[in-house]
């Protein structure tokens, strides 16, 4: 009797490996932090925490009650990210971040199907970036960043013998390749106005249980920040992600492809010059997906950051 739920629970995984796009393997797209460079000589440390909760399917624009066997009722995870930055020159700063997650989960709707559950090291990234334009008296400043993330984390992860799905996988198992942009403008000592965005291409991935390679990625923002009292700031993003359509053994899978239109309201507050706090949560507004697939409800994130001369 056990073996044969063990695989009627591992069916439900794997045919629902292209519904459930909404835990990705891999570190989770991270905009705070990261997109400024660290000032010379001075050394950056971030902690972030992130938990994310995902309970409705949409098919096209549109939610959807489609119901099937082994349904995911709900999924989620809690994910920490480390950082660090460094600041070589005026203009020149190496950064890098490693996540990891507390908990990764799918909570199936029916009592056959054994809830899953998954922890791990996810990603190491890199990025190094440099200011390409500074203007101190109109306080506009252009950084483009490149970067690379190395999957060092767990992957291949199987249940008596049989592989997981990538959406339960801590790491990516890709080595991804990203380039992008970040914008900032103070149109006054109150207000402060922000652009980033971001490329992603992913390596195919051949190991002992997938050939797939990720679809690409891309992600644009625009936000803005106010003061609202000598050391806290209000701020609102609004973010757009594509996903483009994954491989399965070189063949274009269906039901990975998505769009993601979300609002940030956004919380800073600064102790003092050297630390900063942060909270936020993104909530979508619009999503389109290629097929069934099950999306993000919302994401919570807190954190804070730690300056020094060293």
């Amino acid at each position: 009797m056990r073996k044969a739920l063990t695989a009627l629970f591992l069916f439900a995984f794997l045919a629902n490996e292209s519904y459930c796009q909404c835990c990705g393997a891999g570190n989770p797209i991270n905009t705070v932090n990261g997109e400024s460079t660290v000032k010379k000589g001075r050394l950056r440390l971030s902690l972030d925490y992130s938990h994310s909760n995902s309970s409705r399917y949409f098919d096209g624009t549109s939610e959807s009650d489609y119901d099937f066997p082994g349904k995911v009722g709900s999924a989620g995870y809690d994910f920490m990210l480390v950082g660090a930055g460094y600041g070589i020159t005026s203009k020149l700063s190496l950064q890098m971040q490693i996540g990891y997650y507390l908990n990764k989960n799918e909570d199936f709707i029916s009592d056959l199907f054994p809830d899953a559950f998954s922890r791990g090291v996810g990603d190491l990234g890199f990025s190094i970036r440099h200011v390409a334009y500074r203007n101190l008296i109109k306080e506009i400043e252009v950084t483009p960043f490149i970067g690379l993330k190395v999957p060092v984390g767990k992957f291949d992860c199987e249940l008596n013998g049989v592989k997981l799905p990538l959406s339960m996988q801590p790491s990516s198992g890709s080595f991804k390749y990203n380039a992008g942009f970040y914008i900032s403008w103070s149109p006054s000592d109150k207000l402060s106005l922000q652009t980033y965005n971001y490329y992603e291409y992913s390596q195919r991935i051949v190991s002992k249980n997938f050939d797939y390679k990720y679809g690409d990625l891309i992600f644009m923002s625009i936000s803005s920040t106010f003061r609202i009292i000598k050391k806290a700031e209000l701020g609102l993003q609004l973010g757009y992600e594509y996903k483009g359509q994954a491989k399965d053994h070189g063949s274009k899978l269906y039901g990975t492809k998505y769009n993601s239109l979300k609002i940030t309201p956004q919380l800073y507050f600064h102790p003092s010059q050297a630390l900063q706090l942060f909270v936020k949560a993104d909530f979508p507004v619009w999503q389109k997906t290629d097929g069934l697939q099950m999306v993000n409800s919302w994401v919570f994130q807190a954190g804070l950051s730690y300056n020094f001369k060293l």
